[in-house]
This record gives structure tokens, sequence and C-alpha cells, in this order.
């Protein structure tokens, strides 16, 4: 763990450059991210543009190394047992891939979370559910009201 945190120190010092989504981003930061082919976790800078999280080698590379869309992605905290060496772990779940990403502290992996579920089409949706669900819980009491008032007038 020691390890760990010594790469998110020495990472943090860098400051990211005006070029990568500095007008969009809505987080910015390092985190660790397992490779594909490779295992092994890199640090990568990660930022948090609408509907996409783009990662660099580093702050000052330009161009992203690549990104994940996040309109149909599910990002939850990791219960994955490979993930145990690495306690503030995260998922992104796509329909390609599972993306494992580790953030430096529990504080920061829950921050991730929230800013990252916040911009999937799921979260949006359930949002419109949710408003939905309100209006007409509210417009079947405001009828039921009514219809008391008719009853007893």
């Amino acid at each position: 763990e020691n390890m760990l945190s010594e790469m998110f120190t020495r990472r943090k010092n860098k400051a990211p450059t005006a070029t990568q989504g500095a007008q969009t981003a809505l987080h910015k930061g390092y985190l660790l991210k397992r490779g594909k082919v490779h295992k092994a976790f890199r640090s990568r800078w990660c930022v948090l543009v609408p509907g996409k999280l783009m990662y660099f080698k580093n702050a000052e590379q330009v161009k992203p190394q690549d990104f994940i869309a996040l309109d149909q992605a599910i990002i939850k905290p990791s219960k994955d047992l490979e993930l145990e060496d690495h306690p503030h772990g995260f998922e992104i779940i796509t329909n390609h891939r599972v993306y494992y990403m580790v953030a430096a502290t529990q504080a920061e992996m829950l921050q991730w979370v929230q800013k990252l579920s916040g911009q999937t089409k799921l979260t949006a949706e359930n949002h419109y559910i949710d408003t939905a669900e309100q209006a007409i819980s509210h417009e079947c009491y405001m009828r039921a009201q009514r219809e008391e008032e008719e009853e007893r007038g």
C-alpha cells in the first residue's frame, strides 16, 4: 500500500495541461487502471467530460490513450477478489469490457463513482422515471383529495 500511495503522490504534483478538456472537464485526477491484455495496474491521468472518461499516460500528454464511453455503463465499487490489494477499486462495466480502476483513497473512489455515474444514460433515465413517478403520485393524491371533497360537499 505504501508503493500505491507513493505512485499517487508522485503523480499528483504534476499539473494538467489546458488542452485536456479543461473547458468541459467535470472531474480529473490520477487513477490506477488495469490493462486489458497485461493485467498490471498503471497510473493514468483521467479526465471526465460529458459522456466519457478520457485517460492519458500522464497530465502532460495532449492526446488521450483512449476513452471509455459511459452512456450505457454501470459504475460501482469493486468487490472483485483480484482487487483485494487495492482497497479503493471500482468498476466501469460497459457492453464490451469491465474496466478496473483504483483511487488513492476511499473518499476519492466514492467521488469518482458518483461523478461517473452521473454521466450514464441509465442514471439519467432513472432520474426521469423517478420524476415521472413523483408527478403521477402527486396527481393521484390531488385527485383523491378532490374526490373526497366532492363526496363531503
